[in-house]
């Protein structure tokens, strides 16, 4: 396994524990397995882009990327490679998300670059 820090090290294991818990979890059961039947990896992702404890889970870098690398330790955590359909649809379903959060925070990113270069103008038009 990767070095991770213990940051990477603790969404890793929130992850884990979230898609563990969705695959055992007899209340939930019905709807991961009728959305993981479809082969539609937007099924899952709609169902995890509801679910409270995935909103607060942040899967991207400072940049707005998903954590590829993150996603993919947390999935060998949860199911083994003979498992590899069902992870990849939800490694899909989670790199949709994440793209998704992702652009967000670019745009936010982008918009605090260009009040920032319309301050320096302001500045040095003031100056002169």
């Amino acid at each position: 396994m990767a070095n991770l820090s213990p940051a990477q090290l603790q969404k890793v294991q929130a992850l884990a524990a979230l898609l563990n818990g969705w695959r055992t979890n007899p209340y939930v059961v019905g709807s991961y397995h009728q959305a993981r039947s479809s082969g539609q990896s937007a099924n899952l992702a709609a169902l995890l882009r509801n679910d409270v404890s995935f909103q607060e889970m942040d899967l991207c870098d400072l940049l707005g990327r998903p954590e590829v690398q993150l996603i993919d330790i947390a999935l060998s955590w949860v199911l083994p490679p003979v498992y590899a359909g069902e992870i990849e649809l939800l490694k899909e379903a989670l790199l949709l998300l994440c793209n998704e959060h992702g652009a967000r925070r670019q745009a936010k990113l982008t918009v605090a670059g260009l009040g920032l270069a319309a301050v320096v103008l302001l500045l040095w038009f003031a100056g002169d």
